[in-house]
């Protein structure tokens, strides 16, 4: 009886569907022309969010900081947006979703920036986000699929974390 336990455990171990492979997804400085159409799409309310805080309570509405106060003190609107992305087919329909490294003022800390999942719909070239995870770098890819869709694991704080696609969106 044992000894078919054990065979029994060795093949479910030893199964395919047991298996998993991670593939990093190597988020590149910038983004290209497919990407920028993603973002644009995707994120444009996020982006203007941003813009707004920064303007409106973050940085700029305080004036500039200027170490010597002999001199009138003045400055220009320093704002910057850093994107790091890669496209990535998720859900193995041939069509690349955009993983996007979002870096902007007020929107990272200590332990990172916010990582964004795109997807195309199939109206009118649009984009939306289909999910989101923090800390947002160093994601992989799984072999493993959710609801047609590859889990994709992230660095936690302490160890891997894993989104699911839970049929409308991933789940981080």
């Amino acid at each position: 009886m044992l000894r078919n336990v054990i065979t029994v455990l060795t093949i479910i171990l030893a199964s395919p569907a047991a298996t998993q492979e991670l593939k990093p997804i190597v988020l590149k400085d910038g983004a290209n022309a497919y990407e920028t159409k993603a973002i644009a799409s995707a994120m444009s309310e996020r982006i203007l969010d941003t813009f707004k805080y920064y303007v409106e309570e973050s940085h700029f509405i305080h004036g500039p900081r200027c170490a010597d106060k002999t001199v009138e003190c003045r400055g220009n609107l320093d704002f910057n947006i850093n994107f790091r992305a890669a496209s990535v087919d998720l859900n193995s329909d041939g069509i690349d979703e955009v993983i996007v490294y979002y870096e902007a003022p007020g929107f990272c800390g200590s332990g990172g920036c916010t990582s964004y999942i795109l997807a195309p719909t199939n109206m009118d070239d649009s984009w939306v986000i289909l999910g989101k995870f923090f800390p947002g770098y160093d994601p992989s890819i799984s072999s493993l699929t959710t609801n047609g869709h590859n889990d994709i694991h992230y660095a936690g704080k302490n160890d891997s974390s894993i989104c699911r696609y839970n049929g409308e969106s991933y789940s981080c």
